[in-house]
């Protein structure tokens, strides 16, 4: 079983969205796809990490959360502003200002999209992608045939879904932290089984199904504590202050999140 195979094949759907990164960067699934694929190769490595000698997997996790990490609060603002669209749509009638924050979020966006690729150019990601050879990764594998990968994965899977199943157990839902690192076990897990499903005889899909679920489910909570901070903060460092609609947009927040917990009573992997 050609493990490099797997992994190189994340790699090259990583590169493939490259070009749309800076041909599009008006559209926000241009940087969403971007981290997406990213994330996915992340994942695999994390899935593979028992095989993979140890300098050389934290040097290619660093250069793939770096590039990731560049774009973040791009994909931020992008989810911040549609989740103020759908605000207003519901509000229009109490809110006074509506267009005054609607156009500090756009600006902001804007200004950090021309700070982002003033920094980073399509050459430094390409160059980066590159720099991660698969086919020197797999240095401690036993793997020689597809029974040893189906066990090989039967068994990481299994280690996965233990540490998430303690993790969820012991989940203190008031702290962003450890909700925002069992988002992020889980989609390791989902990641993995989306780009292993074609290569096992194993049927992935209601792990799949169950694991996205949940991280779909995080994955609001994890905007709603993170915009809330971000909330706080306006009229700190800026001087554009918008009481009333930042009021609005914090409940609305809190009401969303409060939801969304109550459904993580109902899910597990």
């Amino acid at each position: 079983m050609g493990l490099d195979m797997i992994l190189n094949s994340a790699l090259k759907e990583l590169e493939g969205t490259v070009k749309d990164l800076f041909c599009k960067k008006d559209d926000p699934e241009s940087v969403h796809t971007f981290r997406i694929k990213a994330r996915q190769l992340r994942s695999l490595l994390y899935f593979f990490k028992p095989l993979i000698e140890p300098n050389s997997y934290s040097a290619y996790q660093a250069t793939l959360k770096n590039l990731g990490l560049a774009f973040s609060e791009i994909r931020e603002y992008d989810v911040i502003i549609k989740y103020w669209m759908e605000i207003t749509a519901s509000n229009e009638d109490i809110l006074p200002f509506p267009a005054k924050v609607t156009d500090y979020f756009s600006q902001r966006l804007t200004q950090l999209k021309k700070d982002t690729y003033h920094k980073v150019d399509e050459d430094y990601v390409l160059k980066n992608i590159k720099s991660i050879d698969t086919s020197l990764l797999i240095y401690n594998s036993k793997i020689t045939s597809q029974k040893d990968f189906e066990k090989y994965c039967k068994k990481r899977i299994a280690s996965i879904i233990k540490k998430i199943s303690i993790d969820f157990d012991n989940l203190n839902i008031n702290d962003d932290e450890a909700v925002h690192s069992l988002r992020k076990l889980i989609k390791k897990l989902r990641y993995s089984l989306k780009c292993l499903q074609p290569h096992t005889k194993s049927d992935y899909e209601k792990l799949l199904k169950n694991s996205k679920n949940i991280s779909d489910v995080l994955g609001v909570i994890c905007d709603c504590n993170r915009f809330i901070w971000i909330l706080s903060n306006i009229g700190k460092s800026s001087s554009l202050e918008f009481t009333f609609e930042k009021g609005v947009f914090t409940g609305w927040l809190i009401e969303k999140r409060s939801a969304y917990l109550g459904m993580l009573n109902n899910l597990r992997v």
